[in-house]
């Protein structure tokens, strides 16, 4: 899906991300753990060019990210922040219809799609579609968040801290939703947290990243029974799989 060759980014003489060399494959839940200012963010941005590389290749299904149209790109990207940055001038169903209207999608096709979704993730369709953003918990635009992510089936799902902001009970909902729409539909997510017990339960596989550089890349189970070195050992020494 994703492959990163000798990947760096400078910002003058500051080098956040030095010459990382991996790969992302399809259908993976690929979860980026890291300290503050690690470079988990910079990396996920790449993926979509919101960043562009300063040295190396990122390919995406075997394509270099720079062949690529930037619309058609991120039309197969999935994307969802912190706080689901929904427009609150628009309702919750013309926010989940962004993007199916870009793609030029039939209207009743839309609606349809926007109300099964609705539905799936416990948000009552003809109770929450004509609401606006403000009259939502930070829980449920989050899940409106994911919603216009995924409606049009794109190829990757990039989430950057998306729980962060939640209370415990709120975040372990979405943890179980994120990961149930992830066996369902088989897409493939690239994640990024600080919190390592979200890591552990959601991945299939962890990317440890320490000052730019890759540290670690294994399963959930090979990490807390095989760390790298000291520093992944600190990460997880108090963490257990969930």
């Amino acid at each position: 899906m994703f492959e990163f060759n000798r990947v760096t980014k400078t910002y003058g003489e500051n080098e956040t991300i030095k010459q990382v060399n991996f790969a992302i494959e399809s259908g993976a839940f690929f979860v980026i753990v890291g300290l503050s200012g690690s470079g988990k963010t910079t990396l996920l941005k790449m993926m979509n060019r919101l960043i562009e590389s300063t040295d190396g290749e990122i390919l995406f299904e075997g394509t270099p990210l720079h062949e690529w149209d930037l619309r058609e790109l991120r039309f197969n990207m999935g994307y969802v922040l912190q706080e689901g940055s929904l427009f609150p001038n628009l309702t919750i169903g013309e926010n989940i219809a962004l993007i199916p209207e870009m793609k030029k999608w039939d209207k009743e096709e839309t609606n349809a799609a926007v109300c099964r979704l609705l539905d799936k993730v416990g948000l009552p369709s003809q109770e929450y579609i004509d609401r606006y953003p403000n009259e939502l918990s930070g829980g449920e635009r989050q899940r409106i968040g994911i919603l216009r992510a995924i409606i049009t089936k794109p190829k990757v799902l990039l989430m950057d801290e998306p729980f962060s902001a939640l209370d415990p009970l709120i975040r372990k909902d979405l943890q179980d939703l994120i990961k149930q729409l992830h066996e369902e539909l088989g897409i493939t997510i690239v994640f990024v947290t600080h919190d390592m017990r979200e890591a552990l339960k959601l991945a299939t596989q962890i990317c440890i990243v320490n000052e730019g550089s890759i540290v670690q890349i294994a399963t959930p189970e090979e990490i807390l029974k095989e760390p790298a070195n000291d520093f992944v050992y600190r990460l997880f020494e108090s963490e257990e799989l969930v």
